[in-house]
């Protein structure tokens, strides 16, 4: 009997060391697969924000682009003198947009000042005519008396 109960015993425990190492087996299991999942999903989450930052990254350098481009091209660096006209008149100027005067203008001034620099050689020229016939004048009085 005593052996019978040895015997029992002995294939319980046997039994019972199996079913340990069949848990423990299925335990490291569940842990590798876990880890695995884990791993997984921090790639698939690591590739996703590597993907958000990418998309961010590129749609601040397109709006730099832009911002560049728009710069290039707005009135502010061009020198347009049409960015300046007011629209309470056309001889009026918006001061702070002004970009200085159209080609029309200055040759409008540069045409003035051409003007002026003749009838000043004209004045100039009417001057020494008559500076000479007044020293004609005081030469014939100097002569005659």
């Amino acid at each position: 009997d005593q052996q019978y109960a040895d015997n029992l015993e002995g294939k319980k425990r046997i039994e019972l060391d199996l079913r340990a190492r069949e848990l423990a087996q299925l335990e490291e299991e569940c842990r590798r697969a876990k880890a695995m999942a884990l791993a997984d999903f921090n790639r698939a989450q690591a590739a996703e924000v590597a993907e958000q930052q990418h998309i961010s990254q590129q749609r601040e350098q397109d709006d730099n682009y832009a911002e560049i481009h728009n710069h290039l091209t707005g009135n502010l660096l061009l020198e347009d003198p049409g960015g300046a006209k007011s629209s309470l008149g056309s001889h009026r100027v918006i001061t702070d947009r002004w970009k200085g005067m159209s080609p029309e203008q200055l040759q409008a001034v540069w045409q003035m000042q051409k003007e002026q620099c003749q009838e000043n050689q004209r004045l100039r020229q009417q001057e020494r005519q008559r500076d000479a016939e007044w020293d004609g004048q005081r030469e014939l009085a100097a002569r005659a008396a």
